[in-house]
């Protein structure tokens, strides 16, 4: 394998500290990316990479059965024995049978079965899904619905008596193993509405031609890059077989769809490729069709996801076609693009550097320096820390996890290398972990450890910033009492009130997480973090400077833009925006796959005014469609005139890409509108790894609030 240190290099990275663990999926999903990424040889025969990972796991071997699956053995002596007594067959580095140079040849039936059969392992835990958590279970299970709703299976089945069943079947497989109870009730009830909305919409959209289904039609698959090798190889024996023009052109359009939205073995992610399910079907002319799905778990989800080198390409398209419409010149258009990707990479370089902060804040910090941050609360940060939307949580625990696994060998050796001792049930203490964690990233600027870091200022941040509120109230109220309470009492006051308020102890306290609450701040826990100074104001600073690079990224990206256009003479006398801020608004709308709802650019083709009749978006179970996305851009921008036809839908287009604005205080794309100003979109500039720096998009609070309310209205399940 060539560029071996190279791929271990990249593995070990997104593998974080607690080090390569052979038995997890996701560990493995991350190997195989890596040597994606820079193995050539492996690209170009996928069979082989699957068959080299499927050896990894520990101390499992596979062959091929009489029947041409693949079967594991626990040891290379049990699957030799198997292949001795003529019950099973060698692997090939083509994945079929060794053996001579005897060709395998398949079907394209026989291709698409092959489907299933990878669906099968991911719940046997042979293959990692492509997706992780609740997306898997999503993509996957509600997949696995859909066929049986078709065939007629389960049709009239509840959420609860589905929930139930898979719980029976499956709770304790993959993906369902790794999720808490909560959590599998919740994307199961997710499951059991993408399997009957998906099937429902593929039936009764007639611009999906849904035919008569052979038996065992529709099979769902992931869009991936595994699964993308036999639906190709099929498509294309199909097209091989056509008996008519007609037919030959369908297969060959669905070919370039699926290779337009599903990556391809050896290909790079580059948030282009947006199917995250498909069906396969028949139309009503007995032809094998494609439905490509992107799955989302809400709204609020990441509609894209690019790199900075990938945006070029996109803003190189897009000032391309605004230098068409406003009549500009190559080198005009050539440097508007210049102009933009420029100070994109700028400010990509400096939101890069905020990922080495916590290094650069500790390097030069002493052994007493970290001593005396850890003594002063820095672990009750470590037991009450910031964990999104699922709430506040205690960390320390899943440390205790991972070393007790022996997971997390990195913090282990720490540990044992500054002499502490974990307690008599093997744990060690909130203060334990923080001290450790400090002395790894202070050493290590690539360490994963220093997003907890992070967390720990975060976790100081606002534990002041709430103990600034309760101090106003509890003044206020002291200011009424007789006799007048000290201020000792005061401050002991304040710092009950903020530990209630952390530990979620009233009405406007912080969420806790639900299946590992944070633990519980103390009133000295509370004391500590209030005081200034210090380890403790750096971390708080280092953490607000990280939260805002975003933010200050899309300043400075808003400002050039603008001032470019300034230059220029734009806004315009009508408001309308120059072709700087125009190229903008146009790569994220085509960043964003809006095109594909507005059947268009390029607007000569596809004019069947139907929106995406080859896909479709599913947000929590239910199908959003292209119309009720058009819908929602027309009522929260007010467009006057109506947008029905194609012709409608390229003119709508071009009148939002000349007015929607670039509003740097939120990282979004707005519109002043007759009831204020509507946030249609976002997209935010951030880290994500060493070298690497990503722009994300999403629809815009407004949108979300109005698709949301179509979807409610839509009347699925």
């Amino acid at each position: 394998m060539k560029n071996w240190d190279k791929i271990l290099d990249d593995f070990a990275y997104k593998c974080g500290d607690g080090g390569p663990d052979m038995t997890n999926p996701n560990h493995l999903a991350w190997l195989r990316e890596s040597i994606l990424k820079y193995d050539e040889e492996f690209r170009n025969n996928i069979y082989a990479l699957n068959e080299f990972i499927g050896n990894l796991r520990e101390g499992k071997f596979q062959a091929l059965s009489q029947k041409g699956n693949v079967s594991t053995f626990d040891t290379a002596d049990n699957r030799d024995a198997a292949i001795k007594k003529g019950t099973h067959k060698p692997i090939d580095a083509k994945g079929g049978e060794g053996g001579d140079d005897e060709q395998t040849t398949t079907t394209a039936e026989q291709d698409l079965d092959s489907l299933t059969d990878q669906r099968d392992k991911i719940f046997t835990g042979e293959t990692t899904p492509p997706g992780t958590g609740g997306s898997a279970v999503m993509e996957t299970i509600g997949g696995e619905y859909s066929e049986d709703i078709a065939s007629g299976q389960f049709e009239n089945e509840t959420e609860e008596d589905f929930v139930k069943r898979q719980l029976e079947e499956k709770g304790d497989k993959p993906p369902l193993d790794g999720l808490s109870d909560k959590d599998k009730q919740k994307w199961l009830k997710i499951a059991y509405k993408k399997g009957k909305n998906d099937i429902d919409s593929l039936k009764g959209n007639p611009e999906h031609d849904y035919g008569k289904q052979p038996k065992g039609y529709p099979k769902a698959a992931s869009g991936d890059a595994d699964t993308a090798k036999p639906i190709l190889d099929a498509l294309e024996k199909k097209k091989a077989e056509a008996k008519t023009p007609e037919d030959k052109a369908h297969y060959d359009y669905q070919i370039k769809k699926l290779k337009e939205r599903v990556r391809q073995p050896g290909e790079k992610a580059s948030g282009e490729k947006d199917s995250d399910s498909l069906l396969i079907y028949h139309d009503s002319k007995g032809r094998l069709r494609i439905h490509h799905i992107s799955d989302k778990s809400s709204l609020n989800d990441t509609f894209m996801n690019k790199t900075i080198e990938t945006k070029r390409v996109s803003h190189e398209k897009a000032s391309e076609s605004v230098g068409k419409d406003m009549n500009l010149s190559k080198e005009e258009t050539e440097a508007i693009s210049s102009s933009i990707n420029q100070k994109e990479a700028e400010v990509g370089d400096e939101v890069k550097n905020t990922s080495q902060l916590p290094h650069r804040t500790l390097k030069n910090k002493s052994d007493d320096d970290i001593n005396n941050a850890v003594s002063n609360g820095l672990g009750g940060a470590m037991g009450n820390a910031d964990a999104g939307q699922t709430g506040r949580k205690n960390y320390a625990d899943e440390f205790n996890d991972s070393m007790r696994s022996g997971k997390d060998k990195k913090l282990k050796k720490k540990l044992d290398q500054l002499g502490i001792q974990p307690d008599e049930n093997g744990n060690y203490s909130e203060d334990d972990i923080a001290k450790a964690i400090m002395h790894v990233v202070r050493e290590d600027p690539k360490s994963g450890y220093r997003k907890h870091i992070l967390k720990m200022g975060g976790t100081i941040e606002t534990t002041r910033s709430t103990a600034t509120i309760v101090e106003r109230e509890v003044r206020k109220k002291a200011e009424k009492e007789t006799p007048k309470p000290s201020e000792k009492q005061i401050q002991s006051r304040i710092n009950k009130g903020t530990a209630d308020r952390m530990n979620g102890i009233g009405k406007t306290s912080r969420k806790q997480n639900a299946s590992n609450p944070a633990k519980p701040l103390t009133e000295d826990d509370v004391a500590n973090m209030r005081k200034e100074g210090g380890i403790m104001d750096e971390l708080v600073e280092m953490n607000r400077t990280s939260t805002d690079a975003m933010g200050a990224a899309h300043r400075k990206i808003k400002d050039h833009i603008l001032e470019e256009d300034k230059k220029l003479g734009y806004p315009d006398e009508k408001g309308q925006n120059g072709p700087h801020t125009q190229t903008y608004i146009e790569s994220w709308m085509q960043d964003m796959h809006f095109y594909r709802h507005f059947d268009g650019p390029p607007w000569e083709e596809d004019g069947d005014d139907n929106g995406d009749e080859d896909g479709s978006i599913n947000v929590g179970g239910k199908n959003l469609k292209s119309k009720a996305i058009v819908d929602c851009f027309k009522e929260q921008t007010d467009y006057p005139d109506k947008v029905e036809t194609k012709e409608d839908k390229e003119k709508f287009w071009k009148w939002m890409r000349a007015n929607l604005k670039i509003t740097s205080e939120d990282d979004s794309v707005t519109i002043d509108s007759k009831n204020g100003r509507k946030q249609v979109g976002r997209q935010n500039y951030r880290s994500a790894g060493a070298g690497v720096q990503k722009v994300t998009g999403n629809f815009g609070k407004d949108i979300q609030d109005c698709a949301k309310k179509k979807l409610a209205e839509s009347g699925q399940v």
